[in-house]
């Protein structure tokens, strides 16, 4: 087994710092042994930047991600679907550091690029849209991050059906978005429906029926119906808690 292959096997068991040295010790193999442009080596960088990432390395996995992009769009072309997936994963380095001026316009041009690669109703664009949306919503942007976010839930339902684990993660960020400025009677069904979803998807205990359950008890009290936010509560306690937002 390579080394790349030895650390992806141990990323997906959940060891990712112990991953951490053998891609660091297959893109030195790399460096030394491949063109600068090689397509192997690029994705020797977008393991290793994609590990830095995951560990909060946010400076080491910077200049990785450049780099990644600079050898795919010489080798690929600028608007190939490897460089949307590249700008998108760059775009959010720089969210997962609160950077959202620098996340911008990297995540725009993804979207740019994915829409014309994939085409508009691609589930990739959905994820485009998704993301944007976050960014927006975090920036005070409603009017924009309710577009991208319904952007998101249409492709999402036609792609996948109105049962799937991304129409449920749209509508809890749509729902989130409109409780934000209190607009209750728009968010709450949307809420319940994304409960709905994961519930029939996911054990009662995962973050993601927690978390909207804990953001339904929120709106309940916010319109004053404070037994049903502790009756709702009550149902999931027993399986570890409702979790919400920060």
């Amino acid at each position: 087994m390579s080394l790349s292959n030895l650390a992806i096997l141990m990323a997906r068991q959940g060891k990712v710092a112990e991953s951490e040295p053998f891609f660091e010790r297959a893109v030195s193999i790399d460096e030394k042994s491949l063109d600068p442009d090689s397509p192997r080596l690029s994705t020797s960088y977008m393991n290793l930047a994609i590990t830095y990432k995951r560990l909060e390395k946010y400076e080491e996995a910077e200049p990785l991600y450049r780099r990644v992009l600079e050898i795919q769009e010489r080798v690929l072309g600028p608007d190939h679907p490897r460089v949307g997936m590249t700008l998108f994963n760059y775009g959010n380095l720089y969210l997962d550091q609160g950077l959202l001026e620098e996340g911008e316009p990297l995540l725009l041009r993804a979207l740019a690029v994915s829409e014309k690669a994939l085409g508009p109703d691609h589930p990739d664009v959905g994820l485009r849209h998704l993301n944007l949306g976050l960014l927006c919503h975090q920036q005070g942007r409603n009017e924009e991050g309710e577009e991208h976010y319904r952007r998101a839930l249409e492709i999402f339902e036609g792609v996948f059906g109105s049962e799937h684990v991304l129409v449920a993660t749209a509508l809890h960020q749509l729902a989130n978005l409109y409780q934000d400025q209190e607009r209750y009677d728009e968010s709450e069904p949307m809420y319940r429906r994304c409960l709905s979803i994961r519930r029939e998807i996911l054990d009662p205990a995962h973050p993601g029926v927690q978390g909207v359950v804990a953001d339904l008890a929120d709106l309940l009290r916010a319109t004053g119906r404070e037994p049903e936010a502790a009756a709702m509560e009550a149902e999931f306690s027993a399986e570890g808690g409702p979790k919400g937002r920060p």
